[in-house]
């Protein structure tokens, strides 16, 4: 609702104007694009810390609801849409190497400089 009302102020449209007519007059991102952009983030990054105690309930059936779904059944939902796409273009990466196999391990020095030079010169 709030953000309906901002949508209003930034179009200037009136209360029957629809909202993804909205959208994009005013060249917002949907809100359920945003939404599950976030979502698909934050399983991400659940998915990839092992320890994660979300980590299990991904990797487990989902418990049912009568009238909401969770942040679980929504990333399930994404990640079920948009996998096949993903395994598509998979299919097509080719890997490459970073480096020849008989390439020595080069040594990395890191240097923080605490003063800057002139800021404090008069």
């Amino acid at each position: 609702k709030v953000q309906n009302q901002a949508l209003r102020v930034i179009t200037g449209g009136m209360k029957s104007t629809p909202i993804l007519e909205m959208e994009k007059a005013g060249k917002t991102q949907a809100l359920r694009g945003r939404r599950d952009t976030k979502l698909q983030i934050k399983a991400e990054k659940f998915l990839s810390m092992p320890d994660h105690p979300m980590e299990n309930r991904f990797k487990n059936l989902a418990l049912g609801r009568l009238k909401r779904s969770s942040f679980i059944h929504q990333a399930k939902r994404i990640c079920r849409r948009i996998l096949p796409t993903f395994q598509k273009l998979a299919a097509h990466l080719k890997v490459f190497r970073n480096k020849p196999h008989g390439e020595k391990k080069f040594k990395l020095t890191v240097q923080i400089q605490t003063n800057v030079k002139g800021i404090f010169d008069k």
